[in-house]
């Protein structure tokens, strides 16, 4: 029998304290021997006047080297080393969004109570709306919106902007299945490490975003570099270089950026997140699920009552961001509408730090083992006449029955939470998900009544279709198709028009041709979301350079190019109905340059 006994100790080198790693191996059956092995390093150079004894000068996230050469943000590790948050007045401090990520497969196996539909997102209280997920095909990497459920949800959701026209709808793409064992396990990985393959997404990524009118795209890779989550070590550069391009790529067509980020250190370490800063328009913070029966297995964790959502983890994620001079305007924070829960080893015991045996009892509608919506726990408070118990310090709410233990907030907590983040001067939060909030919006009416936000009045729609369609000016942008510029995708409130109704989009590249900047990108023949999307084409080419221009009996021209064409030019062609002739009919919008060879007055860029 043999027993290996690991002696970290220390011996004087050069007048140097350094590390040496010994190993001694006893050997029962046959002769003893002592085997050292010196090679060991420690994580990070505590100050030693070489580095060869540690594997890096410092640590990730600039957390602390404790004497020994370890990482980390405790007070054993970190010695007067405080650090520097921003300040500001929370009387002050606007809060400029809030971002509701909306579950594509929500309305498909929810109970009515917590069906949401697109057209019910409820008015003015989102800045932004979060279309989660498409997918990436992980054979071909072109970006879509996957299953027929997300298709049909994501062809509806802009209708919202009929009423709410400065809302701003993006797309998300990735979640945490997706980086589980599976066929996409490594898709992102596959993208970031080849050109060729981002080239492959982007181009994709921009035509659905064009499609469907989304404003921007949210990446949630969970996670680059981490070997639990099936990623690799180069992870960490590659998804700088992804995102630059895909930064660059949005610029382009005017489309927003965000990426999710993990709370934990040992995830957060994989992203080099001050070279990502400058690549998004703000992170989105998962500032929750810190806690969960996933814990109970886990060693550094253990099967103990702990909040899922508590104020001092939520701190100590923050200061990660903050050792790192992240700018606070471009943090959005996590709240969540569900809470954690666990099911007790001894019912008597309910309080942080008791013994837990599994996961709580899933919800009627939440359907998941230690999880239940905060309007289940509120049901279940007023169906058992429960008090909670307020955590101030953790701003956190906790509540137990029966062998049962759940932590959650409400519009109290979040207003503890939301005093903190904007006296840090964060002015972003986020929801996780909108889609789980009930029929009275209880969650973000909550929400937004701790944030200080006012609820909008809707607007009177019996006003407005008392008004004669005559009366109505006839040039308003929002009810004009439109070609965008050159490489600028589709205006807020509009899609991008499908080519012969397939998936090809209705665009030209001719008219954006430059010889000083000759990859200045396309235009888009763009129509208004509301309305019933015609099907277009191009018409008039011919092999022998003499092209025939002109359109089909019940089609209307609403453009041209040249390409392709010796004589004359293409016609761009759209079906036509009188219900159209109020957004075809229209005079030039002095925000758009006209585009050469316009046709029938239609607005063009």
């Amino acid at each position: 029998m043999n027993r290996n006994v690991a002696v970290l100790s220390y011996v004087l080198k050069d007048a140097v304290a350094v590390p040496v790693s010994v190993v001694m191996v006893l050997t029962i059956a046959g002769n003893n021997e002592c085997q050292s092995t010196c090679d060991v390093k420690s994580e990070c150079n505590p100050g030693w006047t070489t580095s060869q004894y540690s594997k890096k000068d410092s640590c990730p996230l600039n957390v602390c080297c404790s004497k020994s050469g370890q990482c980390g943000i405790t007070e054993e590790f970190c010695v007067d080393d405080k650090v520097v948050r921003p300040s500001c007045a929370i009387d002050s401090q606007t809060v400029s969004r809030v971002v509701g990520y909306y579950e594509a497969w929500g309305p498909s196996t929810r109970s009515y109570r917590y069906r949401m539909m697109p057209e019910e997102i409820p008015y003015g209280q989102y800045t932004h709306i979060v279309f989660s997920f498409a997918t990436i095909n992980p054979s071909t990497f072109k970006a879509s919106a996957g299953h027929p459920q997300s298709e049909y949800m994501m062809s509806r959701i802009d209708s919202i902007k009929i009423f709410q026209a400065d809302i701003k709808i993006w797309v998300a793409l990735g979640g945490w299945s997706f980086n589980n064992l599976g066929p996409t396990q490594t898709t992102f990985s596959d993208i970031a490490s080849s050109a060729a393959n981002t080239n492959i997404f982007l181009d994709s990524l921009v035509q659905m975003m064009n499609e469907y009118g989304f404003d921007g795209v949210d990446i949630d890779w969970e996670y680059p570099a981490a070997e639990d989550r099936n990623g690799r070590p180069e992870d960490y550069k590659n998804i700088v270089t992804f995102m630059t391009k895909l930064n660059l790529r949005m610029k382009d067509t005017k489309k927003g950026i965000s990426m999710v980020l993990p709370t934990s250190y040992r995830y957060l370490q994989n992203f080099d997140i001050k070279a990502l800063e400058s690549q998004v328009d703000w992170f989105n913070i998962m500032t929750y699920d810190e806690h969960g029966s996933w814990d109970i297995d886990n060693e550094s964790t253990g099967p103990w009552v702990n909040s899922h959502t508590h104020m001092t983890d939520i701190q100590s994620a923050l200061d990660l961001l903050w050792r790192n001079d992240i700018d606070p305007r471009k943090v959005t924070m996590g709240m969540a509408c569900y809470g954690r829960s666990f099911t007790l080893t001894d019912p008597a015991c309910s309080t942080l730090g008791c013994r837990v045996s599994s996961g709580g009892n899933p919800g009627e509608t939440s359907r998941m083992v230690g999880m239940l919506f905060h309007t289940e726990i509120q049901e279940i408070i007023a169906e058992k006449n429960l008090t909670p118990v307020l955590d101030r310090v953790g701003a956190v709410k906790t509540v137990s029955w029966d062998n049962q233990w759940v932590s959650f907030d409400d519009a109290e907590t979040w207003r503890l939470k939301a005093d903190i983040a904007r006296s840090q001067c964060i002015e972003g939060f986020m929801v996780w998900a909108m889609t789980q909030d009930d029929k009275e919006r209880t969650n973000i009416i909550g929400l937004n009544l701790a944030l200080g936000r006012k609820e909008p009045a809707f607007p009177n729609s019996a006003i407005i279709e008392e008004q004669p369609v005559v009366a109505r000016p006839m040039v308003v942008a929002p009810e004009l198709c439109r070609w965008s510029g050159c490489y600028e995708g589709c205006p807020y409130g509009f899609k991008a028009v499908p080519r012969d109704g397939y998936d090809e989009v209705m665009m030209d590249a001719t008219v954006c041709h430059d010889e000083s900047a000759p990859n200045r990108g396309v235009s888009i023949f763009c129509c208004p979301s509301e309305i019933m999307i015609p099907n277009c084409t191009w018409r008039g080419h011919k092999n022998s350079g003499k092209c025939s221009p002109g359109c089909n009996s019940g089609e209307i021209e609403v453009g041209s190019r040249r390409l392709g064409c010796k004589k004359n030019h293409q016609s761009a062609c759209c079906t036509w109905s009188p219900m159209w002739d109020r957004t075809f009919a229209a005079t030039v919008d002095d925000d758009y340059e006209v585009k050469p060879m316009s046709f029938n007055q239609l607005p063009l860029a």
